[in-house]
């Protein structure tokens, strides 16, 4: 009898592991392999599991938007704004209201162009938004990591670092030499959206609050 009862937890034990492997390996097709082996680092099947499933419900919303508040300081300024972010698969329009003094900062931008517009002025137009926003606005975020890490996805490339709580999504991040720390998700339609993130590197923080997300694919 003990033996019985022994081999059938036995069995149940390998075939739920059998069963999450495989739904591991189904989620793994959609995204980068290496990506997956880094972020595998650490964590149990089951955690690995629903991190593949939260990057697949959120890289299926691919037009979505997010309000809230962003603080940014270094070592020459401070200051915060709110902050409306609109994301259509490629193109995005970033619109800052009341930073520097100076009212509504918009940043729109293609994978072919950006443009800097402040309010009162001419728009400022380039092909590399990074370049442009250190050119002139005096500080230089990643842009085009950015639409992934407000969203608590890693950019496409190298991973530095990644570590996952409980809930199978991000914790802390460590990529293109920038930290990005989640300190507080919200749920939506059954999708962990990040609430507050902070994003630093040895010149520049950025503190966001993120309260209004919507989605759609």
């Amino acid at each position: 009898m003990f033996q019985r009862v022994f081999l059938s937890r036995l069995f149940l034990t390998s075939f739920r592991g059998s069963v999450v492997l495989a739904a591991l390996s189904l989620a793994a097709c959609a995204i980068a392999p290496k990506q997956i082996e880094q972020a595998n680092v650490g964590a149990s099947n089951e955690t690995k599991l629903l991190w593949l499933q939260h990057q697949q419900k959120i890289t299926s919303a691919a037009i979505w938007n997010a309000k809230g508040r962003v603080a940014l300081r270094s070592e020459k300024e401070s200051w915060s704004a709110t902050l409306t972010w609109q994301q259509n698969v490629d193109d995005y329009r970033v619109r800052l209201a009341g930073p520097f003094g100076r009212g509504a900062v918009t940043i729109e931008g293609s994978p072919d162009t950006v443009s800097v517009h402040i309010a009162g002025q001419e728009a400022v137009v380039a092909s590399d938004a990074e370049a442009l926003l250190l050119e002139y606005l005096g500080w230089s975020v990643p842009v085009s990591s950015l639409h992934y890490w407000l969203r608590g996805l890693p950019a496409p490339g190298q991973i530095d670092g990644l570590t996952l709580n409980a809930s199978g999504v991000l914790d802390q991040l460590n990529q293109q030499g920038w930290q990005i720390d989640y300190s507080a998700y919200r749920p939506l339609r059954g999708v962990n959206l990040p609430r507050k993130i902070k994003i630093e590197n040895d010149n520049l923080r950025l503190k966001l609050v993120l309260d209004r997300w919507s989605l759609s694919s």
